[in-house]
């Protein structure tokens, strides 16, 4: 039986977790059982992630005969000294793994979808629309060329950001996918990262 305890939020009180026997529990302080899922049973795993203003939020959603389960971090500050976000993927490392064992082609998505995605998409598209909109506003108000040359960089910032994450979150765009044997070496690149070590080193040398 593998135990994994962390705090999902700096605020938050530590939650724990069991995995036993590919079923996953979430457990009480007092050991009561919360909810429990046979990833036997699963229908669908997305693994979610993003950063904003130098905040991490991380998160593993499981969809079950039940309903969905969404096990998440937030970690305000350098994620390499944040125990809590290495726990946690600890955990989402041991969930595709057990997931692998029975199901090794069990697809994984990988970013936001549904209303989450569709979200994330509005949010580019507007950034764009805002950055080109106040671009033609200052080419029509005869703004001076100082003040436009001291608005360009954030401008062309605000466009190229909402062009990035407007084209990342289209829904034309199939998410991304990966087999649960694969996810792995998903999580090992996120560990690198958070230590600053290259991804694939040798870390013996």
């Amino acid at each position: 039986m593998l135990v994994f305890r962390f705090k999902p939020a700096l605020l938050r009180s530590a939650i724990s977790f069991r995995l036993s026997a590919g079923t996953l529990a979430r457990v009480e302080d007092d050991d009561s059982l919360r909810w429990s899922l046979d990833l036997t049973r699963l229908n669908r795993a997305d693994f979610v992630e993003h950063r904003v203003n130098g905040v991490l939020m991380r998160r593993i959603d499981l969809h079950g005969p039940e309903g969905r389960h969404r096990i998440g971090v937030t970690v305000d500050g350098p994620e390499g000294s944040s125990e809590a976000a290495k726990v946690h993927l600890d955990l989402v490392e041991a969930i595709c793994a057990s997931l692998a064992e029975e199901q090794p082609e069990f697809p994984i998505g990988i970013g936001e979808y549904g209303k989450g995605r569709l979200a994330m998409f509005l949010i580019g598209v507007l950034s764009l629309s805002a950055a080109i909109a106040l671009g033609v506003a200052m080419g029509v108000s005869g703004v001076s060329a100082s003040r436009a040359g001291a608005a360009a960089l954030p401008m062309l910032l605000l466009a190229v950001l909402g062009g990035t994450v407007g084209w990342a979150y289209a829904p034309w765009h199939p998410p991304l996918r990966l087999p649960a044997h694969a996810m792995g070496d998903l999580v090992q690149g996120l560990r690198d990262r958070a230590t600053g070590q290259p991804t694939g080193s040798d870390t013996d040398r």
